[in-house]
């Protein structure tokens, strides 16, 4: 065939060919590259007799969907112009309509020929193996495997036609909307899909020919009603002329995204309000830099930074803010994101600026957090104190692309811990503030007395060391009472001082767990503790004495008894004239000396009595011997 424009001019010279063509027993086609068929032999026109038109030959796609409307949606679906654009032959299964309403898939190996005067090309087509379904029930193989793919696929599956008929489903999508397959074949796609009309499937098949491709979400409607959220992929499959569909269930995954909306706007709720300065920022181009920089032979950013100190500027203007909660402008005193935008400068500090130094060197040593106090300045000018934290989250350690930074007011808290210093310094109680770990933090002026050493050894020494030997093991005790969050009160123990004495101290002691920190009030309790040692020495004296006193009343008692008696008879006796002088003279002696006896026994009876109870009192030593 020299040339094709000779079929169409019906030449002398196409004669031959075209017998050749009307001898063949399978249809012959020849399609032009515009997709106008120019040439149907008689077994093409016996077979498509029901399609062609009455006044001119078809199009392919004529032949192909079997309906006027449809007869330029086909352009990239079209195998005849893949073929005839790659310039080599093809093979494919494609759907012509044998008749209106009838279709049948048949085997067609296209040949790309050109016309060299006009330059045209044609496809000559030849058509072969007929079918109803596109796929070759010959190939058993290729048959089962798509059987059991289609079936074993836990997503539902369609295959459909091009007015949007059902033309197979598999048992997956079946349970999902509970019909039986034949009950699903007997079905067009709108009455399935409630979001999409007839019209509008035929809209949505016509934009899929023009891409071969779409994935979307719509609602499917049960057999019982319930509407079921799913997701739909679907190809056109130019050589078995159809359309493939892959159904999934996004019922849970709709569910799983309210939750995550739910929760993404509790977390706005609570970024907003949450009652401290909360900055989002993207590191990403810092790191960058400083790699850059790395790379360049920098070991040392610490000592970089202070030969080069513009580098923390220049990173500040790499740092990309993605979101400021609104406690900041509150904080800042500024009206807006756009005043506080206009001049980030205006907040930063000399201390601020050395904060962001910190955060460089934390990215440098691949740290992911860090924590300190600096101060800030507000739009009004004023600088205020604030606890700065800077942490990555997880999954951005990598990139430094997002990074947390929280300022924390700390106005107040320095405000009180000013009237505390005040406290301390002014109390003349001992006040402490100690650890944990058996070391004091704070001790005011009073303690530091009390104790009787420099502060700084106080405070470089464990407390334990400053304690009496004797005195430790209960001061352990107290120790692990405290370190069980559970307070001491009235406990005493005794502190060697530099100068080897030492004073008895009672402590009132609070812990918290939480900052691993006990509070502590002491007093001074050494000259106490001696009055209470005097009293007990006085109260012992004074109960020997008192136990004398019995003793000599009863003493006095067992006197007095008989010597009453014998003074009587020396009486007697000296007052006797019958006596002689003698006798009588020794009688009045004997009378004196029992006298004398009497006044004694007078004088221990006299320990019992009020007034010489005041004597015992001030521990006086009675002189029985006196006449007083």
């Amino acid at each position: 065939m020299d040339s094709l424009t000779a079929i169409e001019n019906n030449t002398a010279d196409a004669a031959f060919i075209l017998r050749v063509l009307e001898s063949f027993a399978l249809p012959a086609i020849i399609v032009r590259e515009d997709r106008q068929v120019v040439y149907l032999n008689d077994a093409a026109r016996a077979k498509y007799a029901g399609n062609l038109p009455a006044d001119r030959l078809p199009t392919c796609c004529q032949l192909a969907l079997g309906r006027d409307e449809l007869t330029n949606i086909c352009q990239t679906a079209c195998p005849v112009r893949a073929c005839l654009e790659s310039g080599q032959p093809a093979k494919y299964v494609h759907r012509f309509a044998i008749e209106p309403g009838k279709f049948q898939f048949a085997s067609v190996s296209c040949y790309p020929l050109r016309d060299p005067q006009t330059g045209l090309r044609y496809g000559l087509t030849l058509h072969n193996n007929f079918r109803d379904d596109p796929l070759p029930h010959d190939d058993a193989e290729a048959s089962q495997h798509y059987r059991i793919s289609i079936q074993t696929s836990i997503d539902g599956f369609w295959r459909i036609d091009g007015d949007g008929n059902l033309l197979d489903v598999n048992d997956a999508y079946c349970q999902l909307l509970g019909y039986t397959r034949e009950e699903l074949l007997s079905k067009h796609i709108s009455e399935i899909d409630v979001d999409e009309s007839t019209a509008e499937v035929r809209q949505h098949i016509q934009q899929i020919l023009e891409t071969g491709y779409d994935l979307f979400e719509t609602r499917h409607r049960h057999k019982n009603g319930e509407l079921i959220d799913v997701e739909i992929s679907v190809t056109f499959s130019r050589e078995f002329g159809s359309f493939f569909a892959f159904i999934r269930d996004i019922r849970e995954r709709r569910r799983a995204e309210s939750a995550l909306r739910d929760s993404q706007q509790r977390f706005a709720s609570l970024f907003d309000n949450v009652p401290i300065s909360i900055w989002e920022e993207d590191f990403s181009a810092v790191k960058a830099e400083l790699e850059r920089i790395k790379a360049e032979g920098v070991t040392d950013l610490d000592e970089y930074l202070r030969a080069h100190p513009e580098l923390v500027t220049h990173c500040i203007s790499l740092v990309r803010i993605l979101g400021i909660n609104r406690t900041t402008f509150e904080m800042l005193q500024f009206e807006s994101a756009d005043d506080l935008f206009a001049d980030l400068g205006k907040v930063l500090t000399p201390s601020s600026m050395e904060a962001i130094r910190q955060q460089l060197l934390a990215i440098w040593q691949g740290r992911t957090s860090i924590s300190l106090e600096t101060y800030q300045r507000t739009g009004t000018g004023r600088e205020i104190p604030i606890l700065l934290k800077w942490a990555v989250p997880p999954g951005h350690t990598a990139s430094y692309d997002r990074v947390l930074i929280s300022f924390t007011d700390l106005t107040q808290r320095k405000k009180a811990e000013l009237e505390r210093d005040l406290l301390f310094s002014r109390s003349t109680d001992g006040l402490c503030i100690a650890g944990f770990d058996g070391y004091f933090k704070q001790i005011n002026p009073a303690l530091v007395e009390m104790i009787g050493w420099p502060k700084q050894d106080i405070m470089s020494k464990p407390w334990l060391d400053f304690v009496h030997p004797d005195d430790r093991g209960n001061t352990k005790q107290a120790g692990a009472q405290l370190a069980q969050g559970l307070p001491v009160f009235n406990f005493e123990n005794r502190y060697v001082r530099e100068n080897g004495t030492y004073r008895w101290l009672s402590w009132d002691s609070f812990p918290d767990v939480h900052r691993q920190e006990i509070f502590g009030v002491i007093r001074d309790v050494t000259q106490v503790k001696a009055t209470e040692e005097e009293l007990r020495r006085v109260q012992m004296e004074k109960a020997e004495l008192e136990g004398i006193q019995k003793t000599a009343a009863t003493y006095a008692h067992e006197i007095n008894n008989p010597l009453t008696g014998v003074m009587g008879l020396l009486e007697l006796i000296a007052n006797t004239s019958a006596n002689p002088e003698d006798t009588r003279q020794m009688a009045v002696e004997a009378l004196q000396a029992a006298r004398r006896i009497k006044e004694v026994t007078a004088k221990v009876e006299s320990l019992d009595r009020p007034r010489s109870r005041s004597y015992l009192d001030k521990a006086q030593i009675l002189d029985l011997d006196s006449d007083s």
